[in-house]
């Protein structure tokens, strides 16, 4: 019980820092997975020139790694 008139602290307002933090690590690991989706359309053209590839077998790459990181990211 609060006998001296002083204002209660909103619970709303504790943790702002922490949920912060919290928000801006999550960001950045969204960003970093957004990231590492793209990685092998940006780099496509070099893969398929050093390893002389079709564009039939590019595409089979690019698919098996969608599978792959697919099925990585299950629970």
């Amino acid at each position: 019980m609060n006998f001296r008139n002083e204002p209660t602290p909103d619970p709303s307002q504790e943790g702002n820092g922490s949920r912060s933090f919290a928000l801006w690590i999550l960001f950045g690991i969204n960003a970093m997975n957004f990231y590492d989706r793209q990685i092998l359309a940006a780099v496509a053209e070099p893969i398929r020139k050093e390893w002389a590839l079709s564009d039939t077998a590019l595409g089979t790459l690019a698919t098996a790694f969608t599978l792959i990181y697919a099925a990585v990211g299950l629970p």
